[in-house]
């Protein structure tokens, strides 16, 4: 999809998914240094591919230059209005008493939603199967229809559903509780642990020029700052007016969310796959 950039130029859009966005963060990975090829990710596929995939075609925290952080959002337990569950342990006790015949998606082994999930059966026995779908988008019409009882989803997708009533919101996992579904608590709010969040930022291939770098961090930082990309976000997207970030910034910041990725894998008790 061909669409002009903040500094005029004509940017080719192509979304490749699947694998937790390892596909696309390959492509990245294996493009000239000098040419401008971007990749736009977000946690699950870099620090949770890095702990997770084996074996690997290439190395996301240090074949890809981080060139700046775009925001940071949550992800949303749903269940189909069907489940008589509005909370985490309302969810428990259903799971439970199906006898562990319960199942739940997310979009793929290592995204946000699998080890989210994984942490919460760790916590509390709850036994439920994971069901990992290629993409996010494919993930509400099977909850609607009730294919999948139970899913995480990203906070973009989720919130028109919820509006419309056809899904139930029982948990985010963002700090704070989001102002477009204040009505949704938080996994700390109710008493558990989890301290890993979708974070999305700008990728270049490794090796790429540091004024390169530099300028390209600039630019995504004053598009950032502009008023009609805050409301985009905020309304489109639910996802709060991020800070600016340097590039080394965020260089430092994905070496931070490494070691809490670190700790809810230990907690999830999750192999490398």
């Amino acid at each position: 999809t061909p669409c002009a950039s903040v500094s005029g130029t004509m940017v080719l859009v192509y979304i490749k998914p699947g694998a937790t966005g390892w596909f696309a963060g390959e492509i990245v990975a294996r493009a000239p240094a000098d040419v401008l090829t971007l990749l736009v990710s977000f946690s699950g596929a870099i620090v949770g591919n890095t702990l997770l995939m084996k074996p690997r075609s290439f190395e996301p925290m240090t074949d890809l230059t981080p060139i700046g952080r775009i925001g940071i959002t949550g992800n949303v337990l749903l269940v189909n209005p069907e489940v008589p569950a509005r909370s985490v342990k309302e969810l428990v006790e259903v799971a439970k008493a199906r006898g562990g015949t319960m199942n739940d998606a997310s979009w793929g082994v290592a995204s946000g939603g699998h080890l989210a999930m994984e942490s919460l059966k760790q916590q509390t026995g709850m036994v439920i199967s994971h069901v990992p779908y290629k993409t996010v988008s494919q993930i509400p019409t099977d909850l609607i229809s009730g294919v999948v009882p139970v899913a995480w989803v990203d906070a973009a997708t989720a919130v028109p559903h919820i509006r419309s009533g056809k899904v139930r919101a029982i948990a985010i996992t963002s700090t704070k509780r989001m102002p477009q579904i204040p009505e949704v608590s938080s996994l700390t709010e109710q008493g558990y642990v989890y301290d890993a969040h979708p974070v999305y930022g700008l990728f270049g291939p490794k090796g790429m020029p540091a004024e390169l770098v530099q300028r390209l961090n600039a630019v995504l930082n004053r598009w950032l700052a502009m008023p009609q990309t805050i409301e985009f976000f905020a309304q489109r997207q639910n996802m709060p007016r991020s800070e600016p970030m340097s590039a080394e910034q965020y260089a430092k910041s994905l070496q931070d969310e490494l070691q809490s990725w670190i700790r809810l894998i230990q907690q999830a008790g999750l192999p490398r796959v």
